[in-house]
C-alpha cells in the first residue's frame, strides 16, 4: 500500500477518534485525530488529507453543514469524506450523503467495513 496516504479524524470523542486511527494505520494510512471540526478545518488548510473521516453528530456540530462547508470549499472539496455516526436513521444517513459524504459507517466502526469502505472510496 501507499504509505503516503493520509487521513483526519475527527470526533470529540477521543477513544473513538483514537481507535479509528489505529484502524486507519494498519490500513496503510498515515493518520491522526483531531477533536473539533473547526480544529480539522484549520488543519486541512494547511495540507490535504487523502481521506476526512468526520463523526457528524458532534456537540453543538451540525455534520451535514461541515460536509457541505468542505464541499463548497475549492481548496478542500476533492478530499472524501467517510462520515460516522452511531445515529443510523435513514433520514439522518441520507441527508449526511446528500451532504456530500462519500460513504457513512455505524458507530461503533467495525474494522472490516472500514477497509472495505475506505478501500472503495479511495478507488473513486
Amino acid at each position: 500500500m501507499d504509505a503516503t496516504r493520509t487521513a483526519l479524524v475527527v470526533d470529540d470523542n477521543r477513544e473513538t477518534a483514537d481507535s479509528i486511527v489505529k484502524m486507519l494505520c494498519l490500513i496503510g494510512f498515515q493518520s491522526r485525530p483531531v477533536y473539533s471540526p473547526r480544529l480539522a478545518i484549520e488543519s486541512m488548510t494547511h495540507g490535504l488529507p487523502s481521506l476526512l473521516v468526520l463523526d457528524v453528530h458532534m456537540q453543538g456540530v451540525d455534520g451535514g453543514e461541515v460536509i457541505r462547508f468542505i464541499r463548497r470549499d475549492p481548496l478542500l472539496a476533492a478530499v472524501p469524506i467517510l462520515a460516522v455516526s452511531s445515529d443510523t436513521q435513514d433520514a439522518i444517513v441520507d441527508g449526511i450523503l446528500s451532504a456530500g459524504a462519500n460513504a457513512f459507517l455505524s458507530k461503533p466502526v467495525d474494522f472490516d467495513e472500514l477497509e472495505k469502505t475506505v478501500e472503495k472510496i479511495m478507488k473513486a
